[in-house]
């Protein structure tokens, strides 16, 4: 039995997924299966390498906890968990570049570096491949998981994760809080790079922006608090995020007194406003002589 369970997390991937499953498989087949769980695809856009199937869209998050539960029925002790949206720059990925270093001790979870063109490399810039670093493997707060090895002890260890995320924003930040809680250490290991860029209409992404930030109050923000989630906030974008902290706290209020989502939504809508002025005063110099930015 290989003590690390491979799985990719598919939602209508289908063809993507399945170059993805070959290319793993070219270089990894001879010492891991590649399994494929199939998180409610519609019928025409599944993988023709699923193992398992949830059998309804579940959410990443609650993907997550599907592929952690099979990994502990085949007894294993590490979880290499994959999204099925992403690629490998150099062509090839080597799953024992993540397997190694979660053998140190107090090692937790180990991720893949990503390119500056994913959608990660904005919030979490420590993400971003280091190609000169001077060691392999760098000590990060938090890590999207995407390409990401993690220790199920250390899942028993925090009591899981939390019963329902659709996003998944409440299940790796309670992870990274519990691991800094304890003393614990997450990697990511630069030389195994992916790239990862989300597509999606700007009304699908408004709507799903909302959905994450109503997921993050319930599942994170309840339990660690506003200062618990601004730990995990680049230095760079501290100013831009002390903004949202304001508006998050406002809203936080509103839900404690029973708002309507309608009203939460304008709420939200409103700091997106003030968020994306921010960014364009921080891009602008100042012009003496006129008094205006330009």
């Amino acid at each position: 039995m290989n003590s690390t369970f491979v799985v990719v997390l598919d939602y209508n991937g289908g063809e993507k997924t399945d170059q993805l499953v070959s290319q793993l498989n070219e270089v990894n087949g001879d010492n891991y299966r590649i399994h494929v769980l199939d998180n409610g695809s519609d019928p025409d856009k599944k993988s023709k390498f699923i193992t398992h199937e949830t059998g309804e869209n579940l959410g990443i998050g609650d993907g997550i906890n599907c592929c952690v539960q099979l990994a502990k029925e085949t007894g294993a002790k590490r979880l290499c968990f994959i999204v099925n949206d992403l690629t490998f720059p150099a062509g090839v990925f080597q799953i024992p570049l993540l397997e190694y270093p979660l053998l140190e001790k107090g090692t937790v979870a180990v991720s893949a570096a990503v390119t500056e063109q994913s959608n990660q490399a904005i919030l979490y810039p420590w993400m971003i491949q280091e190609r000169h670093a001077s060691q392999p493997c760098r000590e990060v707060p938090h890590v999207d998981f995407l390409f990401t090895m993690l220790d199920l002890s250390f899942l028993d260890e925090i009591g899981g994760s939390p019963e329902y995320s659709m996003y998944a924003r409440g299940f790796d930040l309670h992870f990274a809080y519990q691991a800094k809680l304890r003393n614990r250490k997450i990697y990511v290991y630069d030389a195994a790079l992916i790239a990862h860029t989300r597509e999606g209409s700007s009304s699908t992404v408004e709507s799903t922006s909302f959905s994450r930030f109503a997921e993050m109050v319930t599942i994170f923000f309840d339990e660690y608090g506003l200062d618990g989630w601004m730990e995990f906030v680049p230095h760079r974008l501290r100013a831009k995020y002390e903004i949202m902290r304001m508006g998050l706290s406002k809203m936080m209020e509103m839900v404690a007194k029973g708002a309507t989502e309608e009203e939460l939504r304008s709420s939200y809508k409103l700091l997106e406003d003030m968020m994306r002025l921010h960014d364009w005063i921080s891009r602008k110099e100042f012009e003496p002589r006129s008094g205006l930015f330009r």
